[in-house]
């Protein structure tokens, strides 16, 4: 996709993600290697959620999985109000 990067905008060939980022096409809103950017590692024990590195741990708007939110109370260990 260097030379092609329309290509992966095209899910029938590479159903990974619409970005090309380092010969390959992916999904920089989910992938923790490639995380809102081409060059944007997640840190260990962090997962990629609409492209922002998150702890699902403790963060109150991922809370456990991406887009689980927490009303009004805290997020611990991937719960809320624990």
């Amino acid at each position: 996709c260097d030379r092609k990067p329309a290509i992966c905008l095209d899910g029938r060939y590479n159903p990974a993600g619409p970005t090309c980022c380092n010969r390959q096409c992916v999904d920089i809103l989910t992938n923790r290697n490639y995380c809102g950017s081409c060059w944007n590692r997640c840190p260990w024990g962090y997962s990629c959620c609409r492209g922002r590195c998150v702890n699902l741990l403790r963060d109150s708007r991922n809370c456990g999985k991406c887009g689980r939110v927490c009303k009004n109370k805290r997020c611990d260990y991937g719960l809320c109000g624990y």
